[in-house]
């Protein structure tokens, strides 16, 4: 597969972008996370995330209401 990857396209790998995939957006998801929270990725919207644990917090104070 590798071959015929290289004699139709002259490259070894194939490129994807994934915003053409993307059917939601970050800021539609919502956690409880308990600890450090890492920039990994700059991204232009932000995942409402709360720092706390998930078993002691009260979920329907932090999500939108429906």
């Amino acid at each position: 597969m590798l071959a015929e990857l290289r004699r139709y396209t002259g490259q070894d790998q194939m490129e994807l972008d994934a915003t053409e995939l993307s059917v939601v957006n970050v800021d539609q998801f919502y956690g409880i996370e308990f600890g450090e929270s890492y920039v990994r990725i700059p991204l232009q919207r932000s995942p409402h995330i709360l720092h706390a644990d998930a078993l002691e917090t009260d979920w329907s104070l932090h999500l939108p209401s429906s």
